[in-house]
């Protein structure tokens, strides 16, 4: 009842009845910085990015590293080459474009091993850099503030809990296209 196939997701096992359910469903606006989810147009190469849409996969989180290229039954593929994923569910997917990804207009694709369906092909472009600053929420003043930690304790550095001058500080980031040294 399975056939075992190579794709461009490694080797996947896919059963030889029909599947139902729907197509997985997004457009070139839900594909955006991981960091900002500002829908810039655009995303940068060795990006983290999230792609918003419907019938996207099953809900599913990465375990280990490296990242599986398959998550919850789904997978991503840019140019046909799949990209290593974070986290899949029904709305949202976070993976990661690779370094190598040269700029200009890219297809981005969505399968499903569950459904046995896949999305259409839509066109994303990407830039040399879209920046974008991780977020995190701070427990003592609330609010959401940029995710930059003190160095020295790994604190967030926040209202009631200010960087000093000269002070060294962590911060997380996505977007920044090619990086030296590289990644």
């Amino acid at each position: 009842g399975n056939a075992y196939m190579l794709t461009t997701s490694g080797l996947s096992i896919m059963s030889l009845t029909v599947a139902s359910g729907a197509v997985p469903s997004f457009t070139a606006n839900g594909v955006v910085n991981g960091a900002s989810f500002r829908p810039q147009g655009s995303v940068a190469p060795g990006s983290i990015i999230s792609i918003f849409g419907s019938n996207m996969g099953t809900l599913a989180g990465a375990s280990a590293v490296p990242l599986p290229t398959s998550l919850g039954g789904t997978c991503v593929t840019i140019n046909d080459s799949s990209l290593p994923l974070f986290y899949v569910s029904p709305t949202q997917i976070n993976a990661q474009l690779p370094f190598a990804t040269a700029s200009g207009n890219v297809t981005v694709q969505i399968r499903s091993r569950n459904t046995g369906k896949v999305s259409s092909g839509i066109t994303v472009k990407v830039a040399p850099s879209v920046p974008g600053i991780f977020t995190a929420l701070d427990t003592v003043g609330g609010g959401i503030v940029a995710a930059i930690f003190h160095a020295s304790n790994n604190t967030l550095v926040a209202p009631a809990n200010q960087a000093a001058r000269d002070e060294v500080l962590t911060m997380f980031v996505t977007g920044l296209g090619t990086v030296t040294p590289t990644v």
